[in-house]
């Protein structure tokens, strides 16, 4: 006996079909966990990270400026960005200079104000 089972979208293709269908421009992921899922980076003593991903599936990987050579090797991301200064030293607020990094990339920058959602029912005629 055979299964005959179609394998399902990718995972990036079915966040790519969630923001059509809402009219999203882009989506941003923060921590670990979603990064790996949608790019598979992780590092066990990483910083905080982000990723933007455009309508169009180009992923973009935001990291410490110390991470930026191994996570453009090992992530699949088009762009690899850093943020906050060189080196490991005492920052008590990485999550403020990974956000500023974040809304400086183009396609959070011009990105439309989001929208109520989920969207309001139409209401029929």
């Amino acid at each position: 006996m055979t299964l005959s089972m179609q394998a399902p979208a990718h995972r990036l293709e079915r966040l790519r079909s969630w923001m059509d269908a809402e009219d999203v421009d882009c989506s941003v992921v923060l921590g670990p966990d979603h990064v790996n899922h949608l790019c598979g980076y992780w590092r066990y003593f990483g910083g905080a990270s982000a990723l933007v991903i455009t309508r169009d599936g180009e992923r973009t990987l935001v990291v410490m400026r110390d991470e930026v050579p191994i996570a453009a090797a090992t992530a699949q991301a088009e762009d690899v960005i850093g943020y906050g200064e060189r080196g490991f030293g005492i920052n008590l607020d990485p999550e403020a200079d990974l956000v500023a990094a974040v809304a400086k990339h183009p396609a959070v920058a011009g990105a439309r104000p989001a929208q109520r959602w989920p969207k309001p029912a139409t209401a029929a005629a």
